[in-house]
């Protein structure tokens, strides 16, 4: 168990305490700059580090925090995904009551005078085209997120049957817990969780290994792929929009006719 304030037992080679012998935690600085020191959870005796080992561990807290800074700067994107994953659907529902009550009264009215003026087509079948093209756009945006977004989320597999899995942004160590969703306690990235990563993990291996190589090359990694599931919405939206505005005004002036 982690206790608040130390890190892992698992991450550092043990230390004994002067004092009573039992091993000694490195604590979590207050700042960036300054030098952790060696703990003693029993007697409370604090010593600071060797100091090589105190600027190596200024030096990886430093790059870690770099590193979640850059990820955090190219995934913003995604908040403004799951926003609109959570937000869209009551707008839809909402959307798709006042086109149903659109359609409703542009029938009654053309059953009442006869026949259907023109301006009345539109208010009637303009609600129902933005009803279909919001449908159209949310579930383009979600099947874009699944197929290229989905498998960079996804958390590193173990290296081993019975390890704990680890974070897709440092390689540490996940907490074990049961959610389709952990944070990293080390980075903070947000991790999915999925039966993929036992059920294919010899794959995903594989594909970390050649991610590796591949970020050897500064072109590899598009950060514009973050972006990828809102530009589809908008691009699945206008089209669904679109294409329902004209399939059913075409429909009506041929029943018009």
């Amino acid at each position: 168990m982690n206790v608040p304030g130390f890190a892992a037992t698992a991450e550092l080679p043990p230390t004994p305490c002067t004092v009573c012998g039992a091993p000694m935690l490195a604590t979590e600085p207050q700042f960036l700059h300054q030098d952790p020191e060696l703990a003693c959870r029993y007697c409370g005796r604090r010593e600071p580090l060797p100091r090589d080992a105190a600027a190596l561990h200024r030096h990886l807290r430093l790059r870690l925090l770099q590193v979640s800074q850059a990820r955090e700067a190219a995934e913003a994107p995604l908040r403004t995904f799951k926003v609109m994953n959570e937000s869209w659907p009551p707008a839809i529902a909402l959307v798709a009551v006042m086109s149903a009550y659109q359609a409703w009264s542009l029938s009654n009215n053309w059953h009442l005078l006869g026949k259907l003026d023109p301006s009345q087509a539109v208010f009637g079948l303009v609600p129902l085209a933005v009803s279909i093209g919001m449908v159209s756009g949310w579930l383009g945006m979600r099947r874009v997120f699944s197929r290229q977004l989905l498998p960079i989320l996804r958390a590193r597999p173990p290296h081993a049957p019975g390890l704990a899995a680890r974070c897709r942004n440092c390689g540490g160590n996940l907490p074990a817990v049961r959610a389709p969703q952990v944070m990293c306690s080390y980075c903070g990235a947000s991790n999915l969780l999925d039966a993929t990563l036992t059920a294919n993990a010899s794959a995903l291996l594989r594909q970390e290994a050649q991610e590796y190589q591949n970020r050897l090359q500064p072109w590899a990694r598009n950060p514009a792929l973050y972006r990828a599931p809102v530009r589809a919405f908008y691009l699945y939206g206008a089209v669904g929009a679109v294409s329902a505005l004209l399939l059913s005004g075409f429909g009506l002036f041929l029943f018009t006719r």
